[in-house]
């Protein structure tokens, strides 16, 4: 599910570095791309067929002297059946921003923090640990002088 529109962010982002390569103004595009895939509810193990839009939004702030982007995605509302009907509903949210001087042994900062929300509607899988699935992934890079300073990386998820 995630590697179409991942490649078709990556995509995109190249474009856009390659085009404002020169420039230092920020340069922003939006887009969308339609989703559709079999995801599994890890609180339940059910398998949800889902339908929906990812939305996308890229800006680079890049020059000869190194690279500024951001790249924000969400998934609003996509929804989605089991084979026995029961229904789901899904938000995703994903930020990755990205700073790095093209000097070798230059300073770079990357940051990618997602958000990830599965909520069974109506009725309840009987489970004491609920059957609403939440993720969240938080990593962090800090390079100062072709050194890394900073490493840190976060996951957390649970069922409700």
């Amino acid at each position: 599910m995630w590697i179409r529109p991942l490649a078709a962010a990556l995509t995109v982002s190249a474009a856009v570095f390659g085009a404002c390569a020169t420039r230092a103004s920020a340069d922003t595009i939006t887009f969308d791309v339609p989703v559709s895939g079999m995801v599994t509810n890890a609180c339940t193990g059910e398998q949800v067929v889902i339908d929906g839009t990812q939305h996308f939004k890229v800006t680079d702030n890049s020059s000869l002297s190194g690279i500024k982007s951001e790249i924000e995605t969400n998934l609003t509302g996509v929804t989605g059946t089991t084979l026995t009907g029961v229904r789901y509903v899904m938000n995703d949210q994903t930020s990755d921003m990205e700073h790095a001087d093209f000097d070798p042994t230059g300073d770079a900062q990357l940051t990618m923090e997602n958000t990830t929300i599965m909520n069974r509607q109506g009725q309840t899988s009987g489970l004491l640990t609920g059957d609403d699935f939440r993720l969240h992934v938080l990593t962090h890079l800090t390079v100062v002088d072709g050194v890394p300073h900073a490493d840190h990386s976060d996951l957390s998820s649970d069922c409700r």
